[in-house]
């Protein structure tokens, strides 16, 4: 087996826009750290700009929660940590129509 060495292990998380839609943002805070429940039982933390989750916020309010996909990037870190994290959601683009032959 060949072992290749890395600074880092870079993770992006796609997250269901409807959870974070349930979010309530507190006033004033510039920073918000959000815990991502993974399916093997661990929970993975990550500190992010507030003003990154007002812009997803309202990028899902325009689009939908179905319309969305939202994106969680960062640094894998020791102890389950996403550091340097940053969301974004981005509109899905919509389906082509069937074209008819």
């Amino acid at each position: 087996m060949l072992t290749l060495t890395t600074r880092a292990l870079k993770c992006t998380v796609l997250l269901d826009p409807a959870e974070l839609e349930a979010i309530a943002l507190v006033d004033g805070l510039p920073r918000v750290q959000l815990n991502i429940r993974v399916a093997d039982g661990r929970t993975v933390t990550a500190d992010i700009a507030a003003k990154a989750v007002r812009k997803a916020l309202a990028v899902i309010a325009e689009h939908g929660a179905a319309g969305v996909a939202v994106l969680l990037q960062g640094k894998l870190g020791q102890g389950d940590v996403l550091l340097e994290a940053g969301l974004v959601a981005q509109p899905k683009a919509p389906k082509p129509a069937a074209s008819a032959a």
